[in-house]
């Protein structure tokens, strides 16, 4: 009865507070790692828009001699695909390593993120190949004529 009270709250109130910076930090790397999703799938976009501007001119030899539209689908939607699959798979052993390296500096940290880790990487490759389907759908419209011309 002689100790008094400083701070008089609530339980609900006082966990907010001894969390607010957990979320906080959850909060901001949840938005980088969305900016980051943004910009690997901008640049995977690119990637792919780039190579078929570049390669116009094989795609309409490739269609003159007889290629169908799944074959140049086939060969640049794979070429996204391949690219996505290796950097997912890099970026899952390094997530790996990182959490196995957390785990031992934060022993509280879960410990088995490796569900939630290939999770992301299928949404990631998934975003690739989404990414990837207007620059290869466009690639499959090229006319062998108009682009033997551009040459």
């Amino acid at each position: 009865p002689a100790v008094t009270v400083r701070e008089l709250m609530t339980a609900d109130r006082r966990i907010a507070q001894m969390t607010s910076q957990f979320t906080m930090v959850r909060q901001l790397l949840l938005a980088f790692a969305g900016l980051g999703l943004f910009l690997a799938t901008l640049g995977i976009y690119g990637m792919i828009a780039r190579s078929v501007v570049q390669r116009t001119g094989e795609i309409g030899i490739r269609m003159a001699l007889g290629a169908a539209f799944q074959d140049i689908v086939r060969l640049f939607l794979g070429s996204g695909i391949r690219v996505a699959v290796a950097g997912a798979a890099a970026g899952t052993l390094g997530a790996l390593g990182l959490a196995k390296l957390l785990s031992s500096v934060l022993p509280a940290m879960q410990t088995d993120p490796a569900g939630v880790v290939l999770a992301a990487a299928l949404v990631l490759v998934g975003i690739a190949a989404a990414a990837s389907w207007l620059p290869t759908r466009r690639a499959g419209a090229i006319q062998p004529a108009d682009a033997l011309r551009a040459d």
